[in-house]
């Protein structure tokens, strides 16, 4: 089947489906429409074209930020960060962020409406697993 095939079926298929039943339904339709050379084609509507409106003013857009500069140097040096705590205190933390990125992903999972992103992301939860499997052993 060609993509004009395809837009031709699935065009008059959204028409089927727009009236009710089953997208399923609407499909086996405009199939049997297609084959009984009733559909022609897609039509495409005419958009109007966009008229100016008489004394109206342009809005100004907001200032632009610069963009690849180098970050500015502070007068004094910044203070020197020491590791605090026990090892066994980064590891909790450490698995605590990976417990909160595992929990943030599963969200997105439940969430995710595409099977494609879906895959995606328990491949992604596999890593977060395996990383927390890793700092708790």
């Amino acid at each position: 089947m060609s993509t004009t095939t395809l837009k031709k079926i699935t065009g008059r298929a959204k028409a089927i489906y727009k009236k009710g039943g089953t997208w399923k339904g609407a499909i086996k339709k405009a199939g049997a429409e297609y084959r009984a050379g009733k559909i022609s084609g897609v039509k495409k509507k005419r958009k109007p074209a966009k008229r100016k409106r008489v004394g109206a003013v342009k809005r100004k857009s907001a200032p632009r930020k610069r963009v690849g500069t180098a970050p500015r140097k502070r007068k004094t040096p910044a203070p020197r960060k020491r590791a605090v705590g026990s090892v066994a205190s980064h590891t909790a933390a450490a698995a605590r962020l990976v417990k909160e990125q595992l929990a943030w992903n599963l969200l997105n999972i439940s969430q995710a409406k595409k099977k494609v992103v879906k895959r995606k992301l328990q491949k992604k939860s596999a890593v977060l697993k395996r990383k927390l499997r890793a700092l708790t052993a």
